[in-house]
């Protein structure tokens, strides 16, 4: 995943007038985005060992803060 929002993050660290937010927090929440995609992989994992997996999958994201 690719974080970056099109310019340097640590320039707005020599700015010491202004407050620095992390770059992962800037943009789309990455709970909503990784849990689909984990959720495919565990579909695809699935389908690969012929759809009979004893255990089943189940996918997790550390909670939202």
């Amino acid at each position: 995943m690719n974080y970056g929002q099109g310019s340097d993050p640590l320039a707005t660290l020599e700015l010491r007038d202004r407050g620095a937010i992390s770059v992962y927090a800037q943009g789309d929440d990455y709970h909503e985005i990784i849990k689909p995609r984990l959720k495919a992989l565990a579909r695809w994992l699935v389908a690969q060992a012929g759809g009979d997996v004893q255990a089943g999958m189940k996918v997790f994201v550390d909670p939202p803060r």
